[in-house]
This record gives C-alpha cells, sequence and structure tokens, in this order.
C-alpha cells in the first residue's frame, strides 16, 4: 500500500513537507519531534492543518479600489503602501480606513502572520 502523507507542526498547523511512502510504519519513523501528519498532499502555500484536516489557508481582503479598511487586515499584519515615487508608508492593523486621495498607482503589501495569505496588488487612482 502506497500513500502520500502530508507533515505538518503541531503548534501552528504550517505544512512542512509531504511524502509518497510504502506504509504507515514508514509514515511513523519520518516523523520528527513537534510533527504530525495527515494524509494526502497539500502544499504550505495553501493549505495548513487544523483540528488534524488540512484546510485552506485564509485569505486576507484585497483591496479593490482607493479605500481600504484596515480592520479587515488580521492582528499582527502589516501593510505597505508604496507610491509611484517609491516613497513608502507601513501601516498597521487598526479600527481605521486608508483613502488614497492623490492621483496615481500604489503597490499594496500585506504581511499578516501565519496563517494568513498576503496580497501584492497595484492600485490606481
Amino acid at each position: 500500500m502506497s500513500a502520500t502523507a502530508t507533515f505538518y507542526l503541531k503548534t501552528t498547523g504550517e505544512i512542512l513537507r509531504a511524502n509518497d511512502l510504502q506504509d504507515v510504519i514508514e509514515i511513523l519513523e519520518c516523523l520528527r519531534d513537534g510533527e504530525d501528519w495527515v494524509t494526502g498532499a497539500y502544499s504550505p502555500q495553501t493549505h495548513y492543518v487544523v483540528g488534524g484536516a488540512a484546510a485552506e489557508r485564509p485569505a486576507v481582503p484585497v483591496p479593490a479600489g482607493s479605500v481600504y479598511d484596515l480592520s479587515q487586515l488580521p492582528v499582527g499584519a502589516k501593510l505597505t503602501v508604496t507610491d509611484e515615487e517609491g516613497y513608502s508608508t507601513v501601516l498597521s492593523a487598526q479600527q481605521d480606513i486608508l483613502e488614497l486621495v492623490d492621483a496615481g498607482s500604489y503597490r499594496l503589501r500585506s504581511v499578516s502572520p501565519f496563517p494568513y495569505l498576503d496580497f501584492d496588488v497595484e492600485v490606481t487612482v
């Protein structure tokens, strides 16, 4: 019996690797301290493990225009706003609204705590 196992950190659910292995004994031999496993192949870019099951990592809402509600960012996230001149401002998740008022293009990049997926988008005002 061949099986694919995805190994992850017990403390966070962060996926470390996926391997095709012969059987459960071989899977258990591949476990390292602090790890567990689930059946199947999952990518750390798209999934994590919660409650012993693989799940899609949650996405941070992406700005669609010149106004963005910063409370949509997860706690601990940072949003970097860079204008056409290359000037950057870093904002934290908070109960506030970002409003881009000057005409031009802006690059908005989020850096969020795990398990959230970040975004990197260009917004034109």
